[in-house]
């Protein structure tokens, strides 16, 4: 996936962004060995997406940070994939990385997304 987004062929990026997937692929193996060896079958199918629900809507990719209720974000830094989400964009768009070339012509749906959501203003050289 790296590659085929077209990110920079610099190795000590491309490593960190492995090492943070397989981190992050070992916590949630991890979770549902947890689930699957302290249930039974019937309960550990249904109590699995129960917990793995709250962890992806708390992550900070359905819902941003800002939006979540102050009496609900300490729920946030329970959220594995919330650390696999912010590593792997720290790794890509982190440490020094240049400007993206952003072109805006028309009513591009990238472009719109990209201002909408505040990235553009951090990440594109206009």
């Amino acid at each position: 996936m790296y590659f085929l987004t077209s990110q920079p062929a610099d190795l000590t990026r491309f490593s960190m962004f492995l090492g943070t997937c397989l981190l992050i692929s070992f916590v949630a193996q991890s979770v549902g060995l947890v689930v699957g060896a302290a249930m039974n079958v019937q309960n550990g199918v249904f109590l699995a997406p129960v917990m793995s629900v709250p962890f992806l809507l708390f992550s900070g990719f359905f819902v941003s940070f800002d939006a979540i209720p102050v009496y609900l974000r300490w729920i946030t830094y329970l959220s594995y994939i919330r650390y696999g989400f912010e590593g792997t964009a720290l790794t890509i768009y982190g440490f020094g990385r240049e400007k993206l070339k952003c072109f805006q012509v028309g009513l591009n749906a990238a472009f719109t997304i990209l201002t909408v959501t505040g990235v553009a203003e951090f990440f594109c050289a206009f």
